[in-house]
């Protein structure tokens, strides 16, 4: 079974985030008795020391702005290289639910090698809600890519990897972009992750959150 590790943009600069965390939290740690399976956190935090571990947390030493994000990726991909052995690794954000079953079922039948999937956007770019690579690949990305303002990070992410290898895309149907008025589907279970972020103060995210981790994991994360 591959060895995956996920790496998750996260953030404080809305209240929500906090109940998305916990809820991510409880899940990831829930299926780490079924798969070989490790999580971590990236944020930005005024600190003295570029880059600390606490817990499954990396804490980069920045301020959080979208022009960053690409920097919390490179260091912690530094990071994780110099001290993880791994198969797969994904990276992602905090308003994204993940079916791990399903992740399984996707990366199980690949190679350990030359993978760089997920969902491409616009018949250009991966989305940076979901972009999984082996760990050559992301050893080859740390190597390569620059900080560059000028391009979202999951465009500068893409362009990097389409500079050495081939993009697999995944099909749309392995993503699900839920809204208030939109119910969710009866069966969730081929569903690989979900895009959660409505406008305004977003009470209707976390309830999301909390729906999708009883309904995936059996999780009752509702005193949250």
């Amino acid at each position: 079974m591959k060895r995956v590790i996920i790496l998750i943009l996260s953030s404080h600069d809305h209240p929500i985030y906090k109940t998305m965390r916990e809820v991510t939290r409880l899940c990831l740690n829930k299926m780490k008795s079924e798969y070989p399976l490790q999580h971590f956190f990236l944020e930005h935090h005024e600190q003295d020391d570029d880059l600390q571990i606490i817990d499954d947390v990396i804490k980069i030493k920045g301020e959080e702005t979208l022009q960053t994000a690409i920097q919390k990726t490179h260091k912690a991909l530094k990071y994780i290289n110099e001290h993880y052995d791994y198969d797969i690794l994904v990276r992602t954000n905090l308003s994204s639910f993940w079916n791990i079953k399903q992740l399984y079922q996707i990366i199980e039948p690949l190679e350990k090698t030359n993978i760089a999937t997920g969902i491409i956007l616009f018949d250009w770019f991966m989305t940076g809600t979901g972009i999984i690579i082996s760990k050559d690949v992301s050893i080859k990305l740390y190597n390569t890519i620059s900080y560059d303002s000028r391009h979202n990070e999951d465009v500068a992410i893409s362009d990097t990897l389409k500079s050495f290898i081939n993009l697999q895309p995944l099909s749309h149907d392995n993503w699900l972009i839920p809204t208030e008025d939109t119910p969710l589907p009866d069966d969730l279970s081929n569903i690989l992750y979900f895009r959660v972020k409505s406008a305004g103060e977003r009470l209707y995210d976390g309830n999301l959150f909390k729906t999708l981790a009883k309904k995936i994991y059996n999780i009752d994360c509702e005193n949250l």
